[in-house]
């Protein structure tokens, strides 16, 4: 389970790659307040990866859901 808040379903990306799971998306600025002045930001915006490490046998993601700015990733073991 990660918490993305403020990156929608089809700005994600989740996949596994050799021993890691793969984690990257978008994360954009909603337009109501793209053009406001911004004295501080809570929640970077742009583009970002995060790479989780996984036990040496060969995972795959078995399944992908969102809720409240959460995405929920199942992995599938080797049979």
């Amino acid at each position: 389970l990660a918490a993305l808040p403020g990156v929608e379903a089809e700005r994600a990306e989740v996949a596994v790659k050799g021993n890691a799971l793969l984690i990257s998306g978008q994360r954009t600025l909603p337009p109501e307040i793209r053009t406001a002045v911004i004295h501080r930001l809570e929640l970077p915006r742009g583009r970002f990866e995060r790479r989780i490490s996984l036990p040496s046998d060969r995972y795959s993601v078995a399944q992908v859901s969102w809720a409240l700015g959460c995405i929920a990733i199942v992995l599938r073991k080797p049979a």
